[in-house]
């Protein structure tokens, strides 16, 4: 018997990261139809004849306002539905979109088609959130959501070399309609390789289970300290690093006179390949830490976020680019410290009834304003400052948003102090 029930825990673990595969599978294909147009900014920018405030709507506000509107209300629909299906329609509908983002034949119609690939991709991580924390408990959980966080990450490893490749060989439109293809056999492949485990649980237990209202989730969200100040975290450290990732490979081929290949390369691999190691990493010490104390998902966050800061600095102001490299890889390692424990802290303080609810929350909130904002106003600071300095403007801009990192920190340890507040009045 006692050999019967291991053989069905390892059975159990084995789906379960069987599952996790396939959802940072996913993620990684989101981050790459994402994340390509960073690479493609100079190209585009030459044939539409653009700012740099224009692209960084491109990169940004375009894209994350649908994004973060479309993750509220597909949340919603989560917490009842089935959230495979939810998954495959909305790769399939973004890869689609994102071939046809290569078809442009305007500023503005890149514009529309960018923020149909933002309202497509709103899908993917309240879904993918919730799924997670239905397939492993809480002490599994920050690891988990640490590997699945990789995927992001893994995602602009593929999407900076590989763009700046394609682009160089088929042009920015070519780059696009390659990348979006596959898209749609894994969504065909996810809608009959995987089910929600909420199928396995029956109709009767499903029934008896009663949504709680939009309104209600959404004021226990935001009136719970710790959900709250996370949130505020995420959007305030999306915006100080958001900024940097759209624009870096463009800052790299401003002030070193590197093809878009090479930016691509540079870029991708040396922010790719640390921030993958150290995300898998950090989430398996944050698993072991968090059994003895949620805060500390929240006090590995902001430590990541203040560390990563000297190293921005000498990424943004290198005097070659050997140093600004070198800046690069440290600065990538520490920057992702928040993201996997900062999932894991909202879906533990949300509660199973409104986790796909939480995570929108979050997602949506540093998708929006801090995705969106960050490369708005570095792209507005950049072209200020262009005036005077020439190339040296973009770096420029993109170390005026440093002072954010500061900010999120502090909002990161309050957290932190709200999520050691429960059990400290257990103790008591």
């Amino acid at each position: 018997m006692f050999e019967s029930g291991r053989a069905q825990h390892e059975a159990s673990n084995g789906a379960a990261y069987g599952a996790l595969a396939m959802l940072t599978l996913i993620l990684i294909v989101c981050n790459i139809d994402r994340m390509i147009i960073a690479i493609l900014f100079d190209s585009i920018k030459a044939e539409f004849r653009l700012q740099d405030w224009q692209l960084g709507i491109l990169s940004g506000l375009a894209f994350t306002l649908f994004y973060g509107v479309g993750s509220l209300f597909i949340a919603r629909v989560a917490e009842r539905r089935d959230r495979i299906a939810i998954l495959s329609a909305s790769l399939a509908v973004w890869s689609a979109l994102t071939m046809a983002c290569g078809l442009a034949t305007s500023y503005v119609q890149l514009l529309v088609l960018r923020m149909g690939v933002g309202l497509s991709e709103s899908g993917c991580q309240p879904a993918s959130h919730s799924l997670i924390s239905d397939l492993f408990d809480e002490d599994r959980r920050p690891f988990a959501t640490g590997i699945y966080a990789a995927g992001a990450l893994a995602g602009g490893l593929v999407a900076l070399p590989l763009g700046g490749i394609l682009a160089q060989h088929y042009g920015w439109r070519g780059a696009l309609l390659i990348v979006g293809a596959p898209g749609l056999i894994i969504a065909v492949l996810v809608r009959f390789a995987m089910r929600d485990p909420r199928r396995r649980r029956g109709a009767a237990q499903a029934a008896a289970t009663k949504p709680e209202p939009a309104a209600a989730a959404f004021r226990t969200i935001f009136s719970d300290r710790a959900m709250r100040n996370i949130i505020l975290a995420g959007v305030l450290y999306a915006m100080a690093s958001a900024a940097s990732l759209s624009f870096g490979p463009a800052f790299l081929m401003r002030k070193f006179d590197i093809s878009p290949a090479e930016a691509g390369i540079y870029f991708g691999l040396l922010s790719g390949i640390p921030a993958i190691v150290t995300n898998v990493v950090v989430g398996w010490f944050a698993s072991r830490l968090a059994r003895r104390d949620l805060a500390w998902l929240q006090w590995i966050a902001a430590a990541g976020a203040l560390l990563a800061i000297p190293a921005t600095i000498v990424f943004l102001l290198a005097p070659s680019l050997e140093i600004a490299l070198a800046g690069l890889v440290i600065q990538s390692c520490f920057s992702v410290f928040w993201l996997g424990p900062s999932i894991a802290a909202m879906q533990s303080a949300a509660g199973a009834e409104r986790r796909a609810t939480a995570a929108a929350c979050f997602v949506a909130s540093y998708t929006v304003l801090g995705f969106g904002l960050g490369p708005v106003v570095a792209g507005a600071i950049s072209d200020v400052l262009t005036l005077r300095l020439g190339g040296q403007g973009l770096g420029g801009g993109l170390l005026a948003l440093q002072p954010l990192a500061v900010w999120a920190a502090a909002h990161f340890l309050l957290a932190a102090n709200a999520l050691r507040a429960p059990r400290a009045e257990v103790e008591k």
